[in-house]
């Protein structure tokens, strides 16, 4: 790290069950400070990723994060994934899709895959709230709270093959980490469960923590 920086070796798992995403390169290690100040979420700058090895959760999956993209986005940048955008992986992720910037949910086998693209439209630099909740069945997505829009899932209950990935995704039949994201995250909340019926609440609590301006729950 350059004087005034800081970045992140280890993201603790604050669940208990010490299913934390690290990274030990140091080169690798996306930023937690610069300049000598605190950031507001950790960033990471389109090389930099953490993994979490323990973490290969079979569908049904629901994911919450907080997170915001670079303007200067472009090409796919998954923030988190375990098997997406490439024909060996088996697994499922989110990420922004160029030229639009859409959230994109997938869930891929190795020969073919499931995309729903959110029909909401998103700004680079503005903190957001997506969830993308799967089952065996369906694929359902939001953006802020709102914005519902929902597929098939086709590929069913996947199990992952590639380790989850947070910045980042695997790709290549021997995997290594060759798509990444820019921007930040705040947060990362992945239950092993279908939380429909608990979706309200838990992005009712995560906008009470973060105060997010443009969210609007339904």
């Amino acid at each position: 790290s350059e004087i005034g920086e800081a970045t992140v070796h280890t993201w603790y798992d604050q669940s208990g069950n010490a299913k934390d995403a690290t990274q030990d390169t140091s080169g690798s290690q996306p930023k937690i400070a610069s300049t000598g100040s605190l950031l507001d979420d950790i960033d990471f700058s389109g090389d930099s990723f953490l993994q979490a090895s323990s973490l290969q959760e079979q569908v049904p999956v629901s994911i919450f994060s907080v997170n915001r993209f670079d303007s200067t986005l472009s090409g796919f940048r998954p923030f988190i994934g375990n098997g997406i955008l490439d024909s060996n992986s088996e697994g499922y992720g989110l990420l922004y899709n160029d030229p639009n910037n859409t959230f994109r949910s997938q869930v891929r086998i190795p020969s073919a895959s499931t995309n729903l693209d959110n029909t909401a439209s998103t700004s680079g630099n503005v903190k957001a709230l997506t969830t993308a909740i799967i089952n065996a069945s369906t694929i359902t997505s939001f953006y802020n709270g709102g914005n519902e829009t929902s597929a098939s899932n086709t590929q069913g209950a996947v199990t992952p093959n590639r380790t989850l990935t947070i910045g980042g995704s695997e790709t290549g039949s021997s995997p290594s980490v060759t798509r990444f994201f820019n921007g930040g995250i705040s947060e990362i909340i992945l239950y092993s469960t279908d939380e429909s019926t608990n979706r309200f609440r838990i992005e009712s609590n995560i906008n009470n923590y973060y105060g997010l301006s443009n969210v609007g729950l339904t």
